[in-house]
């Protein structure tokens, strides 16, 4: 599935060692859900977008919410996360995600 994503400050953009990471730009990626469900509870796929910041990491979106509002933690790594989230990101950040047709 093609998921549109807004990234947006919340509580901030950071690096693995703690430095900030600018708010990267709007982009489209392909991913995986994680939950078959709708709305979108979370997702799984590696940015592709050219001249992107983010592009050729490996994305984990988890839902940050119980009620679903679209708002999404994010969790950017190296190579795919075995373990999901319990595996360090290198970046994270929060972001508005949503299916795209």
């Amino acid at each position: 599935m093609k998921v549109s994503v807004k990234p947006l400050y919340g509580w901030g953009w950071f690096r693995s060692d703690g430095s900030a990471f600018d708010v990267p730009p709007p982009f489209e990626f392909e991913a995986t859900p994680l939950d078959t469900g709708i709305p979108l509870k979370g997702a799984i796929g590696q940015v592709k977008a050219e001249n992107h910041p983010l592009s050729g990491l490996w994305l984990l979106l988890s839902q940050r919410h119980m009620s679903p509002d679209g708002e999404f933690n994010v969790a950017a790594y190296r190579k795919m996360p075995e373990r999901s989230l319990s595996e360090p990101s290198e970046i994270s950040g929060f972001a508005h995600a949503a299916i795209s047709n």
